[in-house]
């Protein structure tokens, strides 16, 4: 095959350019184990006029644009060359813990179009300004796709991604919404993470300011606030996760949240007990690695009497007048 320069129209048609003259090659895209290939029309005049093969393979870098399109920046090899950017134009379809999938419109015919899904395999992750990335899987180091819009958490407690979407032919633009199915964990002082898929490394690891009001009942809140980069500026994302409190083992604690119709989580903390100056009894949280948190809670009477078979424990036998009004407790 000879070499050409290469980039796309506006009906994902491959454009091929030679010397002044530009092909527009009816077909197909198709994206198999992270590599791109093109498939020429057979009813195409211009497949037949350049001789081209059934099956054309392209090498470069996966992208996602500033319309939120992805492309392929090609490197150079004997039958491309540098720099030309392959855009395929659609829209993203739907995001998994282990793939990103995109819709595309091509043209097989000059009358007929074909409506496709192209999946592409990677990981999600965070980068250091809080921002959603995508990490294509490939044979040598992994291509970063960038989402710079905004996200925020929905009242189910899950993540949405925001962008403003701009259609290529009239111009107009729409708000579209991606929406990742996840959970929630507390692993530090500073660090809240957004887990998709633990096995495969997706999840957010994101950086911010997370607290536990001192004074709890059955029901418990954790207020946190995430600032993300966005286009030169700085959004704050302030939301809480909100649930019901458990025990169910010695020295842990539980906070079972509601993630709509992907049901309840917990979020787990590993607990000591102390009594402060006023004889309250008073919850040091830690997380998973017993690390301590800096966090301390105040249950109400009845939170402590209900589960009081898990507290007893930790003040050794006939000490159950702590949990029964021995002692002050809050409320």
């Amino acid at each position: 095959m000879k070499k050409w320069h290469f980039s796309t129209d506006g009906f994902n048609r491959l454009v091929i350019k030679e010397k002044k003259k530009q092909y527009p090659v009816e077909g197909e895209f198709k994206i198999v184990e992270n590599e791109l290939s093109f498939f020429p029309s057979m009813q195409s005049r211009f497949t037949r006029e350049l001789d081209l093969p059934k099956r054309m393979e392209f090498t470069g870098k996966w992208r996602l644009n500033k319309n939120h399109n992805l492309s392929l920046v090609l490197t150079e090899t004997d039958y491309q060359y540098r720099g030309d950017i392959l855009e395929i134009k659609g829209k993203i379809f739907a995001v998994e813990p282990e793939a990103l999938i995109f819709q595309a419109h091509f043209k097989q015919t000059a009358e007929g179009e074909r409506i496709s899904l192209l999946r592409l395999g990677g990981r999600w992750q965070s980068d250091k300004f809080n921002r959603i990335n995508f990490l294509v899987t490939r044979e040598t180091e992994e291509d970063v796709l960038k989402f710079s819009s905004a996200w925020e958490v929905t009242k189910n407690h899950q993540i949405v991604y925001i962008y403003e979407k701009r259609d290529y032919f009239s111009g107009r633009k729409t708000w579209e919404f991606l929406e990742f199915k996840g959970y929630w964990e507390i692993p530090g002082k500073h660090r809240l993470r957004y887990v998709l898929d633990f096995k495969n490394g997706s999840l957010f690891q994101f950086r911010g300011f997370w607290e536990i009001p001192e004074k709890q009942g059955k029901r418990g809140e954790i207020r946190c606030r995430i600032g993300v980069g966005i286009k030169k500026s700085f959004r704050e994302n302030i939301f809480s996760l909100s649930g019901e409190w458990k025990v169910k083992e010695k020295n842990k604690l539980f906070l079972n949240v509601d993630y709509g119709e992907e049901g309840f989580r917990e979020i787990v903390f590993k607990i000591e007990t102390k009594l402060d100056k006023h004889k309250n009894l008073v919850f040091l949280i830690r997380n998973r690695d017993n690390e301590p948190l800096g966090a301390e809670i105040r249950f109400a009477r009845d939170f402590l009497k209900e589960n009081k078979r898990f507290f007893l424990h930790l003040f050794g036998s006939g000490r159950e007048k702590i949990l029964t009004g021995g002692i002050d407790i809050f409320w």
